[in-house]
């Protein structure tokens, strides 16, 4: 994730310094940011059960909590169409490593322009913290004796306590999940590129999108009974059928790359944000995304008699989504 801001008419030392210690003083108002996620010492029966500690000197020489560098070349912010991993903190790879830093920034001045690059642990935070620590930082940056408006350490360990109030109060199928890849340890980290995520920006029309999600609910409402009967929802929001669009598409992107190995892996997660589902106050830093996993096959069809009398427009071709989406 980056920030891009334009230094023309502005005087660059100090714009570069403010924003230096801006970010020390977010760094400062919630120290575990500056620390490392390593599995849990006191697990209490849990399984990837994760903490943070504090950083070592030698972790923090090796990738400080934010530095800057200026760029007396012109430097790609993306390659290919895919962000330039180069300009990022710290390599990110899948499964994410251990230990792993839990927030690091790295500002690169290119040109007229600076951009502030962050990576964060996923386990730890999730879009909806880092958008929290966005507010705080702007805060900071207008003030640095700002006393708000932004969230407090107190406010945090109240929410928190909700959150285990709310688990504890529940069974165990209504708090479970599957959880996102294992971790690996620090000599088993990836080094292949297929590891490493790849992001990157597609556009989906969103009216095409509106009339199939339309045919979609309208096909599951029309579906025999004997489809029906195991179906625990006959709508669906748009969120899933963007992300089914995605796995069937990166499905047949890698089984046409890899013809020879028809059995590749063709598992996907299906994240939700559960802030509503818990009832959480706005500013909660912590990550509150679980995920599902699903096969996806691509390939397959539903049974010709359950498509019976289903009408699709002939609007929705194209969609939008690029049919060659790869990586894991």
């Amino acid at each position: 994730m980056s920030l891009t801001f334009n230094l023309v008419g502005k005087n660059r030392v100090e714009a570069l310094q403010r924003m230096e210690d801006a970010g020390s003083c977010v760094f400062s108002k919630f120290p575990f940011l500056s620390g490392m996620v390593v599995p849990s010492t006191q697990r209490d029966g849990k399984s990837n059960a994760l903490q943070v500690r504090p950083s070592t000197a030698a972790e923090l020489e090796e990738c400080p909590i934010i530095v800057t560098q200026h760029h007396t070349e012109p430097t790609a912010i993306t390659v290919d169409g895919k962000f330039n991993t180069s300009l990022m903190p710290f390599p990110v790879v899948s499964p994410p490593r251990n230990p792993s830093p839990v927030l690091r920034l790295k500002a690169h001045v290119i040109e007229d322009n600076v951009h502030l690059v962050l990576c964060f642990d996923h386990r730890v935070m999730d879009g909806s913290g880092i958008f929290a620590l966005f507010r705080t930082f702007s805060s900071f940056c207008r003030d640095l004796n700002a006393t708000g408006p932004f969230t407090t350490t107190q406010a945090q360990e109240e929410i928190r306590q909700h959150i285990e109030q709310v688990a504890s109060t529940a069974t165990p199928r209504d708090v479970q999940w599957t959880s996102l890849p294992t971790t690996t340890s620090e000599d088993k980290v990836p080094t292949d590129y297929g590891r490493v995520p790849i992001g990157s920006s597609h556009v989906f029309d969103a009216q095409k999108i509106n009339i199939l999600l339309d045919a979609c609910n309208s096909t599951l409402q029309s579906l025999p009974e004997k489809y029906r009967k195991d179906l625990s929802e006959t709508s669906l929001r748009p969120g899933l059928l963007v992300s089914a669009l995605l796995g069937i598409c990166s499905n047949r992107a890698r089984l046409r790359a890899f013809p020879d190995e028809p059995h590749l892996s063709s598992d996907m997660f299906i994240v939700e944000n559960l802030r509503k589902a818990l009832n959480l106050r706005r500013g909660y830093l912590g990550s509150t995304i679980g995920a599902t996993q699903v096969k996806c096959d691509g390939y397959a069809h539903p049974p010709p008699e359950s498509l019976q009398n289903i009408h699709v427009p002939e609007s929705l071709s194209p969609i939008g989504v690029h049919s060659d989406l790869g990586g894991e």
